[in-house]
């Protein structure tokens, strides 16, 4: 058992875990899992998941970023998960990790051009930062001031 109550002292996370497992015959039963099934789960809604490799073609950053930017106007919840294979396909993240998507944001350059296009994550342990190598990693040169502005991030300069 992973679960226990929250640092103000919240119980429910520890039922809703013992149900789960319930639901899924024991806690083997939830090890690993999906983000779409565990979504699927929580709201008995149903759910779609994606293969990252069918986006690997031309066009198929267009294709998730309006599939992103969808989930996001209609507020449905999103999710993802990093292989275990991580330094195969390198993410920065932690391979064999869940993750919840909170947004994306379509940058503007300076110059009013469309800039880069970011998507929001959270790491669901919530304890610790997880992109600390990647391009966009807090202390990395891209983030100019208007970048910081418009994502509403505190980077710490010189950090």
């Amino acid at each position: 058992m992973g679960a226990k109550a929250s640092p103000a002292g919240a119980w429910w996370t520890v039922l809703l875990e013992k149900a789960a497992a319930k639901l899924y015959a024991n806690y083997e039963g939830l090890n690993g899992g999906d983000p779409a099934g565990a979504l699927r789960t929580l709201t008995g809604m149903p759910t779609s998941g994606w293969n990252m490799n069918e986006f690997k073609n031309e066009g198929g950053d267009d294709r998730l970023w309006k599939i992103i930017m969808k989930c996001e106007k209609n507020n449905w919840p999103m999710a993802t998960a990093t292989h275990p294979w991580g330094d195969k396909f390198p993410t920065y993240l932690m391979p064999s990790h869940a993750y919840t998507v909170l947004g994306g944001k379509q940058l503007i350059n300076a110059d009013g051009s469309e800039g880069p296009k970011l998507v929001k994550i959270r790491n669901p342990h919530g304890n610790s930062r997880y992109n600390n190598r990647g391009p966009w990693r807090r202390d990395s040169e891209k983030w100019t001031d208007s970048y910081l502005e418009q994502t509403g991030y505190t980077k710490l300069r010189g950090s």
